[in-house]
């Protein structure tokens, strides 16, 4: 029967409510600076309406729920942006730290050194007979090349800085990972007893949002209200309530620099360091394997070039002496590094013939077979031809028959079929028996085929 008893129903429970709105309110304000907090409000709704004369009769209202104000498209949005967002943080980190290595502020830098090292050139072709200006020269030179050394190894220690962050970033992956799926729980539990898990899910989205700006992730969820989370590369991170941890391993063919493993329970290791896209742990890698080693090779070629342009010219010239054809700096030494993936222990040696036609860039050597290779420039990605200098690798020596012929090539850079036609005319021109031949480069096997043209001989290999 609707009467005073109803009123005061309809009252009670409008206070009850308009209470909880306000407890609802006093938990926005609470959180107002808390980091990834989403306001949160109470949804109202109408009660069941009673029918009566002259019609139905509201019950009044109550609370239907408490709802976060949250767009999942833009969080999604967002937590792509972040992984960028992480790289690119990373990296600045880092450049800015280069900038000060090369900082030339002070005056007493790399350009100080240098300046001083050319200036006390042209004070020793001002008055070569003069001692003190010689002293100071080779003073200068060992004062630059202190300081060319000193600003390597700032370098250097940058690159291993940034290896250590390599290691705490996957230590960050990690324990995000771990309160993830331990939000995932959390949520599950609570939303499957009707309740929202508002509080956790802004916890767990701000989890997300932090491990998206160390590591490139793609992430869905599932029925029960639990995110699996995964790297671009396809790698689980977290699935249900568990979570997969990544690893360091040291490559030893690299510093003993980080690569970053995927250890999943029961299985060996895997290697994911190339797979990696994004966030703050790719920004690390790259600084340490790309962007800091351009700028040591850029210090390299500047100190080759120098050293380089000096030798030649202090070689053919003369001291107080009289002694002639001395390098003023130790000549270029080059090094080889085996590649991470090389499986045996085989080495290979090199030497420097001619340092002047150096391009002072890093090359890649690899082996077809045990004894064919070919070496590409890391730099341009270009094959390297054959370069062929007069009195060093210029002449061949060749019997097909009529006797040994030597064979002189003109000097010059060749690529494969340039150099096959150099060798097919001078076999012509300077065959003992007048015959004709066909010289072909076979990329396959590495090496050249000479074939007789007249004859039915196999064709002879070259390499």
């Amino acid at each position: 029967m609707i009467g005073l008893a109803h009123a005061l129903d309809i009252s009670k429970w409008a206070l009850f409510t308009n209470q909880l709105a306000i407890n609802v309110v006093g938990h926005n304000i609470a959180n107002v600076n808390t980091p990834g907090y989403s306001r949160q409000n109470l949804q109202l709704e109408a009660t069941v309406p009673e029918n009566y004369y002259p019609g139905q009769i509201g019950g009044g209202v109550k609370a239907n729920a408490v709802k976060r104000s949250y767009d999942r498209f833009l969080g999604v949005q967002i937590n792509n942006e972040l992984q960028p967002l992480g790289y690119w943080e990373a990296k600045s980190d880092f450049y800015k730290q280069m900038e000060v290595v090369f900082n030339e502020a002070e005056g007493n830098r790399l350009n100080g050194a240098m300046n001083d090292f050319w200036d006390a050139w042209q004070q020793v072709a001002d008055d070569p007979s003069n001692t003190t200006a010689r002293i100071t020269l080779l003073t200068n030179a060992q004062d630059m090349a202190a300081m060319f050394n000193h600003t390597y190894e700032n370098l250097f220690q940058l690159r291993k800085d940034s290896n250590d962050q390599v290691k705490y970033a996957v230590s960050e992956i990690n324990r995000l990972s771990d309160e993830i799926a331990g939000l995932n729980k959390q949520i599950a539990q609570a939303e499957l007893a009707s309740q929202d898990a508002n509080d956790f899910r802004d916890q767990r989205d701000l989890r997300l949002n932090e491990l998206a700006q160390w590591v490139d992730i793609q992430y869905f969820e599932n029925d029960i209200g639990e995110v699996n989370v995964f790297t671009s590369g396809g790698r689980t991170l977290v699935q249900s309530v568990y979570s997969t941890h990544l690893g360091v391993t040291e490559d030893a063919t690299n510093h003993g620099f980080y690569r970053v493993t995927w250890n999943s329970e029961g299985s060996v290791p895997t290697d994911v360091t190339d797979s990696l896209s994004q966030g703050k742990l790719k920004g690390y890698l790259d600084m340490r394997d790309t962007d800091i080693p351009d700028a040591m090779h850029e210090l390299d070629r500047v100190a080759a070039g120098i050293v380089n342009e000096v030798n030649k010219r202090h070689y053919f010239g003369y001291g107080l002496n009289g002694t002639t054809n001395v390098n003023f700096f130790d000549p270029i030494e080059a090094t080889a590094t085996a590649a991470y993936e090389n499986d045996g222990d085989a080495g290979i040696t090199g030497r420097i013939y001619d340092p002047t036609i150096l391009s002072r860039d890093d090359y890649k050597i690899d082996f077809i077979t045990g004894s064919t290779y070919k070496i590409t420039n890391d730099a341009t990605g270009e094959v390297v031809g054959f370069q062929i200098r007069s009195g060093a690798n210029d002449q061949i020596v060749f019997n097909d028959g009529g006797g040994d012929t030597t064979l002189t090539l003109t000097a010059g850079a060749y690529s494969a079929d340039q150099l096959a036609s150099e060798i097919e005319a001078q076999l012509e021109a300077n065959s003992s028996s007048g015959q004709e031949y066909t010289v072909k480069w076979d990329d396959q096997n590495q090496h050249f085929l000479i074939t007789n043209d007249s004859g039915n001989a196999n064709p002879l290999v070259l390499r």
